[in-house]
Protein backbone atom coordinates (compact mmCIF):
# COMPACT_ATOMS: atom_id res chain seq x y z
CA UNK A 1 0.00 0.00 0.00
CA UNK A 2 1.38 3.38 -1.00
CA UNK A 3 0.46 6.72 0.60
CA UNK A 4 -0.50 9.28 -2.00
CA UNK A 5 -0.42 13.09 -1.86
CA UNK A 6 -3.37 15.42 -2.14
CA UNK A 7 -5.18 15.23 -5.47
CA UNK A 8 -6.86 18.48 -6.43
CA UNK A 9 -10.16 17.81 -8.15
CA UNK A 10 -10.95 19.84 -11.24
CA UNK A 11 -13.98 22.10 -11.44
CA UNK A 12 -15.67 19.52 -13.69
CA UNK A 13 -15.20 16.70 -11.23
CA UNK A 14 -16.30 18.84 -8.31
CA UNK A 15 -19.47 19.68 -10.20
CA UNK A 16 -20.18 16.02 -10.93
CA UNK A 17 -19.73 15.14 -7.27
CA UNK A 18 -22.51 17.53 -6.31
CA UNK A 19 -24.91 15.22 -8.07
CA UNK A 20 -24.59 12.86 -5.12
CA UNK A 21 -25.69 15.47 -2.58
CA UNK A 22 -28.96 13.61 -1.95
CA UNK A 23 -28.39 9.92 -1.29
CA UNK A 24 -30.50 7.52 0.75
CA UNK A 25 -29.06 6.44 4.09
CA UNK A 26 -29.58 2.69 4.57
CA UNK A 27 -30.67 1.22 7.89
CA UNK A 28 -27.14 0.00 8.64
CA UNK A 29 -26.01 3.63 8.93
CA UNK A 30 -28.43 4.20 11.80
CA UNK A 31 -26.82 1.74 14.23
CA UNK A 32 -25.50 3.72 17.22
CA UNK A 33 -21.98 3.09 18.46
CA UNK A 34 -21.33 2.28 22.09
CA UNK A 35 -21.19 5.36 24.30
CA UNK A 36 -17.54 6.48 24.50
CA UNK A 37 -15.85 7.26 27.78
CA UNK A 38 -15.53 10.90 26.69
CA UNK A 39 -18.60 12.22 24.93
CA UNK A 40 -20.04 15.55 23.85
CA UNK A 41 -21.52 16.13 27.32
CA UNK A 42 -18.18 15.63 29.10
CA UNK A 43 -17.05 18.95 30.62
CA UNK A 44 -14.58 20.69 28.31
CA UNK A 45 -15.00 18.11 25.52
CA UNK A 46 -14.31 18.94 21.87
CA UNK A 47 -14.68 16.77 18.79
CA UNK A 48 -11.26 15.32 17.97
CA UNK A 49 -11.96 12.90 15.11
CA UNK A 50 -14.61 11.19 13.00
CA UNK A 51 -14.15 7.84 11.33
CA UNK A 52 -16.04 5.54 9.00
CA UNK A 53 -15.25 1.97 8.00
CA UNK A 54 -17.56 0.85 5.20
CA UNK A 55 -17.94 -2.51 3.50
CA UNK A 56 -20.35 -4.55 1.40
CA UNK A 57 -23.08 -4.33 4.06
CA UNK A 58 -23.13 -0.54 3.64
CA UNK A 59 -23.90 -0.44 -0.09
CA UNK A 60 -26.34 2.07 -1.48
CA UNK A 61 -29.58 0.62 -2.87
CA UNK A 62 -29.08 -0.72 -6.40
CA UNK A 63 -25.31 -0.86 -6.10
CA UNK A 64 -23.01 -1.99 -7.58
CA UNK A 65 -24.20 -0.85 -10.99
CA UNK A 66 -21.16 -2.44 -12.67
CA UNK A 67 -20.17 -6.12 -12.77
CA UNK A 68 -16.49 -5.24 -13.28
CA UNK A 69 -14.42 -5.85 -10.14
CA UNK A 70 -12.05 -2.93 -10.75
CA UNK A 71 -15.09 -0.59 -10.67
CA UNK A 72 -16.38 -1.87 -7.33
CA UNK A 73 -15.48 -0.89 -3.77
CA UNK A 74 -14.69 -3.82 -1.51
CA UNK A 75 -14.21 -1.47 1.46
CA UNK A 76 -13.17 2.05 2.39
CA UNK A 77 -12.12 3.83 5.56
CA UNK A 78 -12.36 7.57 6.10
CA UNK A 79 -10.81 9.33 9.09
CA UNK A 80 -11.12 13.02 9.82
CA UNK A 81 -8.87 14.50 12.51
CA UNK A 82 -9.73 18.00 13.73
CA UNK A 83 -7.25 20.65 14.82
CA UNK A 84 -7.70 24.29 15.80
CA UNK A 85 -7.80 25.71 12.27
CA UNK A 86 -7.64 22.74 9.91
CA UNK A 87 -8.49 19.08 9.36
CA UNK A 88 -6.51 16.08 8.14
CA UNK A 89 -8.62 13.56 6.23
CA UNK A 90 -7.19 10.12 5.48
CA UNK A 91 -8.99 7.96 2.89
CA UNK A 92 -8.11 4.27 2.30
CA UNK A 93 -10.20 2.73 -0.51
CA UNK A 94 -9.92 -0.95 -1.46
CA UNK A 95 -11.23 -2.07 -4.85
CA UNK A 96 -12.56 -5.54 -5.56
CA UNK A 97 -9.74 -5.84 -8.11
CA UNK A 98 -6.81 -3.68 -9.16
CA UNK A 99 -7.01 -1.79 -12.49
CA UNK A 100 -4.81 -3.57 -15.05
CA UNK A 101 -4.35 -0.56 -17.36
CA UNK A 102 -5.04 3.15 -17.61
CA UNK A 103 -8.31 2.35 -19.38
CA UNK A 104 -9.56 0.60 -16.23
CA UNK A 105 -8.75 3.46 -13.86
CA UNK A 106 -11.73 5.06 -12.12
CA UNK A 107 -12.34 7.94 -9.70
CA UNK A 108 -13.17 7.26 -6.06
CA UNK A 109 -15.22 10.07 -4.50
CA UNK A 110 -15.72 10.58 -0.78
CA UNK A 111 -18.20 12.97 0.78
CA UNK A 112 -19.16 14.00 4.30
CA UNK A 113 -22.35 15.73 5.26
CA UNK A 114 -25.39 15.87 7.50
CA UNK A 115 -28.38 13.61 7.52
CA UNK A 116 -31.66 15.31 6.66
CA UNK A 117 -34.66 13.01 6.97
CA UNK A 118 -33.57 9.96 4.96
CA UNK A 119 -30.92 11.66 2.86
CA UNK A 120 -27.28 12.65 3.28
CA UNK A 121 -26.70 16.30 2.35
CA UNK A 122 -23.03 16.43 1.40
CA UNK A 123 -20.96 19.44 2.49
CA UNK A 124 -17.41 18.17 1.96
CA UNK A 125 -16.14 16.07 -0.95
CA UNK A 126 -12.93 15.00 -2.67
CA UNK A 127 -12.02 12.65 -5.54
CA UNK A 128 -8.87 10.75 -6.46
CA UNK A 129 -8.04 8.56 -9.43
CA UNK A 130 -7.12 4.94 -8.75
CA UNK A 131 -3.70 3.54 -9.66
CA UNK A 132 -2.86 0.78 -12.12
CA UNK A 133 -1.90 -2.43 -10.31
CA UNK A 134 -3.14 -1.34 -6.85
CA UNK A 135 -6.30 -2.50 -5.07
CA UNK A 136 -5.67 -0.47 -1.94
CA UNK A 137 -4.33 3.08 -1.72
CA UNK A 138 -4.08 5.77 0.92
CA UNK A 139 -4.73 9.45 0.37
CA UNK A 140 -4.03 12.17 2.92
CA UNK A 141 -5.84 15.49 2.53
CA UNK A 142 -5.00 18.70 4.38
CA UNK A 143 -8.03 20.92 4.72
CA UNK A 144 -7.39 24.44 5.93
CA UNK A 145 -9.92 27.25 5.93
CA UNK A 146 -9.03 28.22 2.35
CA UNK A 147 -9.50 24.60 1.19
CA UNK A 148 -12.94 24.47 2.74
CA UNK A 149 -13.99 27.81 1.27
CA UNK A 150 -12.63 27.08 -2.22
CA UNK A 151 -13.56 23.44 -2.71
CA UNK A 152 -15.44 21.97 0.24
CA UNK A 153 -17.85 24.59 1.52
CA UNK A 154 -17.57 26.10 4.99
CA UNK A 155 -16.10 24.06 7.82
CA UNK A 156 -19.13 22.76 9.73
CA UNK A 157 -19.97 23.93 13.24
CA UNK A 158 -21.44 20.53 14.11
CA UNK A 159 -20.07 17.01 13.49
CA UNK A 160 -20.84 15.34 10.19
CA UNK A 161 -23.57 12.72 10.61
CA UNK A 162 -23.12 10.74 7.38
CA UNK A 163 -20.45 9.80 4.89
CA UNK A 164 -20.55 8.47 1.32
CA UNK A 165 -18.02 6.88 -1.03
CA UNK A 166 -18.78 6.18 -4.69
CA UNK A 167 -17.05 5.25 -7.93
CA UNK A 168 -17.29 6.99 -11.30
CA UNK A 169 -15.56 6.24 -14.59
CA UNK A 170 -13.07 8.74 -16.01
CA UNK A 171 -15.27 9.67 -18.97
CA UNK A 172 -18.71 10.15 -17.34
CA UNK A 173 -20.56 10.85 -14.12
CA UNK A 174 -22.30 7.49 -13.95
CA UNK A 175 -22.22 6.04 -10.42
CA UNK A 176 -20.79 2.52 -10.63
CA UNK A 177 -20.77 1.65 -6.92
CA UNK A 178 -21.46 3.39 -3.62
CA UNK A 179 -21.19 2.88 0.14
CA UNK A 180 -22.76 4.99 2.88
CA UNK A 181 -22.71 5.09 6.66
CA UNK A 182 -22.63 7.15 9.83
CA UNK A 183 -19.29 8.20 11.32
CA UNK A 184 -18.13 7.30 14.80
CA UNK A 185 -17.25 10.45 16.76
CA UNK A 186 -14.33 10.65 19.16
CA UNK A 187 -14.04 13.44 21.69
CA UNK A 188 -11.10 14.79 23.65
CA UNK A 189 -11.41 16.51 27.00
CA UNK A 190 -9.17 17.61 29.85
CA UNK A 191 -9.53 15.83 33.15
CA UNK A 192 -8.05 17.15 36.37
CA UNK A 193 -6.75 15.11 39.30
CA UNK A 194 -5.13 16.18 42.54
CA UNK A 195 -1.58 15.07 43.20
CA UNK A 196 0.53 15.69 46.28
CA UNK A 197 0.08 18.50 48.77
CA UNK A 198 3.58 19.44 49.93
CA UNK A 199 5.27 21.72 52.44
CA UNK A 200 8.88 22.58 51.61
CA UNK A 201 8.93 19.63 49.21
CA UNK A 202 7.64 17.05 51.75
CA UNK A 203 4.32 15.28 51.11
CA UNK A 204 1.59 16.12 53.62
CA UNK A 205 -1.14 13.59 54.37
CA UNK A 206 -2.69 16.13 56.71
CA UNK A 207 -2.21 19.85 57.18
CA UNK A 208 -0.62 20.87 60.49
CA UNK A 209 -1.58 24.48 61.17
CA UNK A 210 -0.62 26.98 63.84
CA UNK A 211 -3.76 28.88 64.80
CA UNK A 212 -4.13 32.28 63.20
CA UNK A 213 -1.16 31.98 60.83
CA UNK A 214 -1.33 31.44 57.08
CA UNK A 215 0.69 28.33 56.15
CA UNK A 216 2.01 27.98 52.57
CA UNK A 217 1.62 24.64 50.81
CA UNK A 218 2.08 23.57 47.19
CA UNK A 219 -0.57 21.54 45.36
CA UNK A 220 0.17 19.46 42.26
CA UNK A 221 -2.64 19.10 39.70
CA UNK A 222 -2.35 16.63 36.83
CA UNK A 223 -4.21 16.68 33.53
CA UNK A 224 -5.16 13.01 33.07
CA UNK A 225 -7.34 13.77 30.05
CA UNK A 226 -6.65 13.93 26.32
CA UNK A 227 -6.89 17.69 25.74
CA UNK A 228 -4.77 20.57 27.04
CA UNK A 229 -6.34 22.93 29.56
CA UNK A 230 -5.52 26.57 30.30
CA UNK A 231 -6.47 28.55 33.38
CA UNK A 232 -6.66 26.70 36.70
CA UNK A 233 -8.31 28.07 39.84
CA UNK A 234 -7.78 26.56 43.30
CA UNK A 235 -10.29 27.16 46.08
CA UNK A 236 -11.07 25.54 49.41
CA UNK A 237 -13.51 25.57 52.29
CA UNK A 238 -13.82 24.11 55.77
CA UNK A 239 -15.36 24.85 59.14
CA UNK A 240 -13.16 27.41 60.92
CA UNK A 241 -10.53 26.91 58.18
CA UNK A 242 -9.81 29.57 55.58
CA UNK A 243 -8.21 29.01 52.17
CA UNK A 244 -6.90 31.74 49.91
CA UNK A 245 -7.97 31.51 46.29
CA UNK A 246 -5.09 30.82 43.87
CA UNK A 247 -4.88 30.67 40.08
CA UNK A 248 -2.52 29.77 37.27
CA UNK A 249 -2.62 30.84 33.62
CA UNK A 250 -0.28 28.10 32.35
CA UNK A 251 -1.42 25.56 29.76
CA UNK A 252 -1.30 22.00 31.07
CA UNK A 253 -0.89 19.41 28.32
CA UNK A 254 -2.30 15.87 28.67
CA UNK A 255 -0.21 13.88 31.14
CA UNK A 256 1.51 16.99 32.49
CA UNK A 257 1.19 18.77 35.86
CA UNK A 258 0.91 22.27 37.25
CA UNK A 259 1.76 23.46 40.75
CA UNK A 260 -0.43 25.96 42.58
CA UNK A 261 0.14 27.75 45.87
CA UNK A 262 -2.18 26.87 48.74
CA UNK A 263 -2.48 29.21 51.73
CA UNK A 264 -4.44 27.80 54.68
CA UNK A 265 -5.25 29.25 58.10
CA UNK A 266 -6.90 27.62 61.16
CA UNK A 267 -9.10 29.89 63.26
CA UNK A 268 -11.30 27.57 65.30
CA UNK A 269 -11.25 26.06 68.75
CA UNK A 270 -11.43 22.44 67.62
CA UNK A 271 -8.06 20.82 67.15
CA UNK A 272 -9.12 18.68 64.18
CA UNK A 273 -11.02 19.65 61.05
CA UNK A 274 -11.19 18.96 57.33
CA UNK A 275 -10.84 21.19 54.29
CA UNK A 276 -12.34 20.51 50.88
CA UNK A 277 -10.12 21.62 47.99
CA UNK A 278 -11.42 22.20 44.48
CA UNK A 279 -9.49 22.94 41.30
CA UNK A 280 -11.44 24.12 38.28
CA UNK A 281 -10.88 25.17 34.68
CA UNK A 282 -13.09 26.71 31.97
CA UNK A 283 -16.10 24.79 30.59
CA UNK A 284 -16.89 23.05 33.87
CA UNK A 285 -13.72 20.97 34.25
CA UNK A 286 -13.26 20.30 37.97
CA UNK A 287 -11.69 18.01 40.58
CA UNK A 288 -12.03 17.92 44.38
CA UNK A 289 -10.11 16.52 47.32
CA UNK A 290 -10.70 16.46 51.07
CA UNK A 291 -7.73 16.60 53.42
CA UNK A 292 -7.52 16.52 57.22
CA UNK A 293 -6.39 19.52 59.26
CA UNK A 294 -4.74 19.39 62.69
CA UNK A 295 -4.08 22.45 64.85
CA UNK A 296 -0.61 22.40 66.38
CA UNK A 297 1.37 24.57 68.79
CA UNK A 298 3.81 27.09 67.42
CA UNK A 299 7.40 25.71 67.36
CA UNK A 300 10.28 27.31 69.21
CA UNK A 301 11.02 30.77 67.85
CA UNK A 302 14.03 31.08 65.55
CA UNK A 303 17.02 32.26 67.57
CA UNK A 304 18.80 35.49 66.76
CA UNK A 305 22.31 35.07 65.43
CA UNK A 306 24.56 34.24 62.51
CA UNK A 307 23.87 31.06 60.47
CA UNK A 308 26.06 29.09 58.08
CA UNK A 309 25.11 26.15 55.85
CA UNK A 310 26.07 24.13 52.76
CA UNK A 311 29.74 23.98 53.72
CA UNK A 312 29.92 27.73 54.15
CA UNK A 313 28.32 28.57 50.79
CA UNK A 314 25.11 29.84 52.45
CA UNK A 315 25.24 32.62 55.06
CA UNK A 316 22.58 34.78 56.72
CA UNK A 317 21.40 36.23 60.01
CA UNK A 318 18.15 35.97 61.89
CA UNK A 319 17.32 39.12 63.80
CA UNK A 320 14.00 39.86 65.54
CA UNK A 321 12.09 37.25 63.54
CA UNK A 322 13.56 38.17 60.15
CA UNK A 323 16.13 36.61 57.81
CA UNK A 324 18.64 39.28 56.81
CA UNK A 325 21.86 39.43 54.80
CA UNK A 326 21.18 36.17 52.98
CA UNK A 327 23.84 35.12 50.44
CA UNK A 328 24.44 31.89 48.53
CA UNK A 329 27.53 31.04 46.50
CA UNK A 330 26.63 28.32 44.02
CA UNK A 331 27.02 27.08 40.45
CA UNK A 332 25.31 29.02 37.70
CA UNK A 333 24.39 26.94 34.65
CA UNK A 334 23.58 28.64 31.34
CA UNK A 335 22.37 27.23 28.05
CA UNK A 336 25.00 28.93 25.91
CA UNK A 337 28.05 29.22 28.20
CA UNK A 338 30.16 27.28 30.68
CA UNK A 339 29.22 26.86 34.34
CA UNK A 340 30.40 29.60 36.70
CA UNK A 341 30.45 30.21 40.46
CA UNK A 342 28.32 33.16 41.47
CA UNK A 343 27.10 34.72 44.71
CA UNK A 344 23.45 35.70 45.02
CA UNK A 345 21.61 37.72 47.65
CA UNK A 346 18.02 37.67 48.87
CA UNK A 347 16.27 40.59 50.57
CA UNK A 348 15.06 40.58 54.15
CA UNK A 349 12.10 38.31 54.80
CA UNK A 350 9.95 37.58 57.85
CA UNK A 351 9.95 34.24 59.71
CA UNK A 352 6.28 33.49 60.60
CA UNK A 353 5.30 31.89 63.93
CA UNK A 354 5.21 28.43 62.34
CA UNK A 355 8.84 28.88 61.24
CA UNK A 356 8.19 28.21 57.53
CA UNK A 357 9.63 30.74 55.10
CA UNK A 358 8.38 30.69 51.50
CA UNK A 359 9.31 33.84 49.60
CA UNK A 360 10.00 34.88 46.01
CA UNK A 361 11.08 38.01 44.18
CA UNK A 362 11.18 38.98 40.51
CA UNK A 363 12.44 41.87 38.44
CA UNK A 364 13.92 43.03 35.15
CA UNK A 365 17.01 44.89 33.99
CA UNK A 366 18.28 45.86 30.52
CA UNK A 367 15.57 43.84 28.80
CA UNK A 368 16.20 40.69 30.82
CA UNK A 369 14.03 39.14 33.50
CA UNK A 370 14.92 37.31 36.68
CA UNK A 371 13.19 35.46 39.50
CA UNK A 372 14.57 34.21 42.83
CA UNK A 373 13.08 32.17 45.65
CA UNK A 374 13.96 31.23 49.23
CA UNK A 375 12.41 28.48 51.32
CA UNK A 376 13.37 27.13 54.75
CA UNK A 377 12.12 26.01 58.15
CA UNK A 378 13.70 27.93 61.04
CA UNK A 379 13.14 26.49 64.53
CA UNK A 380 15.33 27.36 67.50
CA UNK A 381 18.99 27.40 66.43
CA UNK A 382 18.54 25.19 63.34
CA UNK A 383 17.36 25.71 59.78
CA UNK A 384 16.20 22.67 57.77
CA UNK A 385 14.76 22.05 54.29
CA UNK A 386 16.41 25.17 52.94
CA UNK A 387 16.37 25.87 49.22
CA UNK A 388 17.46 28.89 47.17
CA UNK A 389 16.76 29.29 43.45
CA UNK A 390 17.53 31.86 40.77
CA UNK A 391 16.54 32.05 37.11
CA UNK A 392 17.53 34.65 34.50
CA UNK A 393 16.58 34.96 30.82
CA UNK A 394 16.13 37.46 28.01
CA UNK A 395 12.73 37.16 26.26
CA UNK A 396 13.04 36.28 22.58
CA UNK A 397 16.73 35.41 22.80
CA UNK A 398 17.43 31.68 22.36
CA UNK A 399 20.03 30.24 24.72
CA UNK A 400 19.84 33.16 27.16
CA UNK A 401 18.49 31.16 30.10
CA UNK A 402 20.66 30.74 33.22
CA UNK A 403 19.75 29.17 36.56
CA UNK A 404 21.25 28.43 39.95
CA UNK A 405 19.94 26.33 42.85
CA UNK A 406 21.25 25.44 46.30
CA UNK A 407 19.64 23.18 48.90
CA UNK A 408 20.95 23.54 52.42
CA UNK A 409 20.72 23.03 56.14
CA UNK A 410 22.15 25.68 58.46
CA UNK A 411 22.95 26.13 62.12
CA UNK A 412 23.62 29.06 64.35
CA UNK A 413 27.35 29.74 64.71
CA UNK A 414 27.38 33.03 66.56
CA UNK A 415 25.54 36.11 67.63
Amino acid sequence: MRRRPLFRTSAVLAGLALGASLLQVPATAQVAAERPEVGPSTPGAVLSSQSLSLGSADRLPGMPASDKAHQQLAAISIERKLYDDHDWVTVRPTLAAAPRSADEQVYVFVGLGHRVDNTCQLQAQRATRTTVGERTSEYLYYLGESDYNARMGSRPDTPYTCGVAWVEPADSSAQLDGLIGAPTDAYAAPRLAFGKVTLLGANQKKLRLVKGVWTPYSVTVRNTGTLAVTGLTLTGSGKKVKVRRASSSVTVAPGKTATLSLQVRHGGRKKKATVRLAVSAPLGVKATRTIRVVRTKAPKKAANGRYVGAGGRVKFRIRNGRVTGFSATTTTRCEASNDTQSTYNFPRVKVPRHGVVVASRKGSASGSRWTSSLQMRAVGKKVTRGHFGYHFYTPGVPGSSCSATESFKARRVGK
